[in-house]
């Protein structure tokens, strides 16, 4: 079995996170929650920041990278190539467009990570929610 640790940070939006956790585990992946400080409250106590692509910017990380991001932080940060997906992967960077792409991020991560998502998928309807005709 896989294993993925998950980091959030104070801000972080519970929706998202529970859904890549439980994403991971139903593809067989282990997951462990890390905090990264003593006490990590979600989005939903705390202001909502989308800010990670800003993060991996000042880290240097998005030089000569592709990325996508919430909208309109593609006018906020200056490194990189933004492209406009849902999910983008470059290297061993992933990145996503916002809440709603949880489930492609998921998967994406999931699929690199060396599961089969499709069984998931399925399971989960996804392709008849997400992306209409390709589980025909």
């Amino acid at each position: 079995m896989k294993n993925a640790a998950v980091l959030i940070a104070p801000g972080f939006e519970e929706g998202e996170t529970m859904t890549i956790v439980d994403i991971l585990r139903r593809c067989d992946i282990h997951c462990t929650i890390y905090g990264t400080s003593k006490e990590v409250e979600g989005a939903h106590h705390i202001v909502l920041k989308s800010d990670a692509p800003i993060a991996l910017e000042k880290a240097g990380l998005l030089e000569n990278r592709r990325y996508t991001a919430y909208q309109g932080y593609d006018e906020k940060i200056k490194a990189g190539q933004y492209e406009k997906e849902a999910v983008v992967t470059d290297g061993h960077l992933v990145t996503a467009g916002g809440p709603a792409c949880a489930y492609a991020f998921a998967y994406t991560l999931a699929e690199l990570l060396g599961a089969d998502s499709e069984p998931v998928k399925e399971r989960m309807v996804y392709y008849n929610t997400f992306d209409a005709g390709k589980g025909d």
